[in-house]
């Protein structure tokens, strides 16, 4: 089985590949973004092509990799797709493209997503017609649980504040400004940004950020689990309803609890071992304080809701596998 992904990294997709025994493909490029894309949709379709295995994982978006399944449905009678739907796929431009609904409705022969609020929403849309569509909630936990090997420290921390953690991508659903104000106004903290530090930088354009915000870039996999256990607070923020969080489910994988933005779906998703706050500076830095002085009742918490996450979601991937032959 091949899970194709175009970025350096995905979080859900190794815990995801762990159980199915997925041969990950990361697809990324720096170039300018007509030889990119076109670069993956050439890299994809050999490994397709190449592959002896008739079952393919494709996470979107990007769509565009949709405008190949007609070829390798042409060129492997025998070929199973699998399309791992997420939020960014049927919003913005990515769900503007010429025919790709069409497509996707005759050629994939199974479509995930996270959560139910997404699927309502997809479905209600009128976009996807095929019957094919499950949910899959991110894995709890990885099946073979990786240790960090060869660090016991990163330069990212200040021993002299307070360091709060918070994975981004600087997409339009993250209060990245208020941030930004929370930093100001609260200069016992240190935030440490994840993710693209240019987009970061270009999306704040003119903005005076406080030396007490550090973007770190992409990191590796073991610095970031390495921050995740050893920051004294990790955030996951969003301003919209219907996403389920990497942060969330990365907290019930190494057993540490997590700040969420307040929206309907987090709370349903996670009644227990999460504090939940406004997206306001105010109220973050109120949750904060919370999260620090409820830390072990949240442990204990998180403990219960992980183990029930674990047996859900071995129930739900028993009967997919039964049902799609997964």
């Amino acid at each position: 089985m091949e899970f194709i992904i175009w970025g350096k990294y995905q979080s859900r997709a190794e815990r995801l590949a762990s159980y199915l025994d997925c041969n990950i493909h990361y697809i990324h490029s720096d170039q300018s973004i007509l030889v990119r894309y076109m670069s993956s949709l050439i890299t994809s379709l050999k490994i397709m092509l190449k592959s002896k295995s008739d079952t393919f994982i494709i996470q979107l978006p990007p769509n565009l990799i949709i405008y190949l399944l007609p070829f390798i449905k042409m060129f492997n009678k025998r070929a199973k797709i699998i399309l791992d739907m997420h939020n960014g796929a049927t919003r913005g431009s990515w769900g503007k493209l010429p025919f790709i609904w069409k497509i996707m409705n005759k050629y994939s022969d199974l479509i995930i997503v996270h959560n139910e609020d997404y699927f309502k929403e997809i479905t209600s849309s009128g976009k996807l017609t095929t019957k094919l569509i499950e949910v899959l909630p991110d894995p709890p936990a990885e099946k073979h649980r990786t240790t960090i090997l060869g660090l016991n420290h990163s330069d990212f921390l200040k021993e002299d504040k307070t360091n709060v953690l918070i994975p981004c991508s600087y997409n339009p659903d993250e209060p990245i400004f208020e941030l930004v104000e929370l930093a100001k106004k609260n200069p016992d903290l240190h935030l440490i940004l994840t993710g693209n530090k240019n987009k970061a930088f270009k999306l704040l354009g003119d903005t005076d950020i406080p030396n007490n915000i550090t973007f770190s870039g992409f990191i590796s996999a073991e610095e970031y689990k390495y921050l995740f256990l050893h920051a004294d607070v990790v955030m996951g923020l969003t301003k919209n309803e219907n996403i389920q969080l990497s942060v969330s489910t990365e907290s019930l994988s190494f057993g540490r609890p997590v700040i969420l933005s307040d929206t309907n779906t987090l709370r349903k998703l996670y009644p227990n071992g999460f504090i939940f706050t406004d997206n306001k500076p105010e109220q973050m830095s109120v949750s904060i304080k919370q999260y620090l002085d409820d830390y072990k009742k949240l442990t204990q918490e998180l403990s219960e809701v992980r183990q029930e996450k674990i047996n859900m979601w071995n129930v739900k991937l028993l009967q997919l596998r039964g049902e799609y032959n997964l």
